[in-house]
């Protein structure tokens, strides 16, 4: 038998297919390799980040906001007043934030009432803490300097006997007791507390 009329031996065939499928793969992958550097080209480059220095601080410490007793201590089930007094070391203040805590098995919160009629006073009750925010009237230009000024007056219902104490915080999670000026600088006041007998 004539060995050059014999067809292809089986195993040369599946190699040959094996080489061009390997010539193929090989051909795609570099035309992929090709398209990708292309496209990284075409992106613009991004400029380094600038690295600032830190914003000065836009708040000082200066001043006081603090508690006074006005009246001799309550019975249960009589109403007490407490007194926000301020002092804002010569500033002319156009805002503040006042955070009062107090024991609310002590003390039911009645309400609480702005003494200078050019601000506005809301207070937000949470629990046992008073956020007090007030603002001074855009109508109202002359100066309000606070020099140990009775600016709130907050009211609650004594509840039992005992002793138990109101304090002014300077701060609870994001909020803060401080006052505004007139330049919106911010004055991050002295605070303190005080203790009321309930007879």
């Amino acid at each position: 038998m004539d060995s050059q009329n014999q067809p292809p031996h089986p195993n040369y065939r599946l190699f040959i297919s094996i080489i061009a499928l390997l010539a193929i793969g090989i051909w795609l992958v570099s035309v992929y390799l090709y398209r990708l550097k292309q496209d990284r080209e075409d992106i613009p480059a991004v400029p380094v980040a600038e690295v600032l220095p830190p914003a000065p601080t836009t708040a000082i410490t200066k001043g006081a906001i603090e508690l006074a007793q006005q009246r001799a201590n309550p019975q249960v089930g009589q109403p007490f007043e407490l007194t926000v007094t301020a002092n804002s070391d010569k500033k002319d203040v156009v805002g503040y934030d006042v955070l009062l805590k107090f024991d609310e098995s002590a003390w039911t919160y009645n309400s609480a009432t702005s003494l200078i009629p050019s601000f506005t006073l809301v207070p937000v009750v949470r629990g046992g803490l008073i956020s007090m925010t007030a603002s001074k009237s855009p109508q109202v230009n002359t100066p309000t300097v606070f020099s140990n000024t009775d600016v709130v007056r907050v009211t609650f219902t004594a509840k039992k006997k005992g002793g138990a104490t109101f304090t002014v915080l300077p701060s609870f999670g994001n909020q803060k007791t401080r006052m505004v000026d007139a330049n919106l600088l911010k004055i991050n006041p002295r605070t303190s507390s005080i203790k009321v007998g309930i007879n």
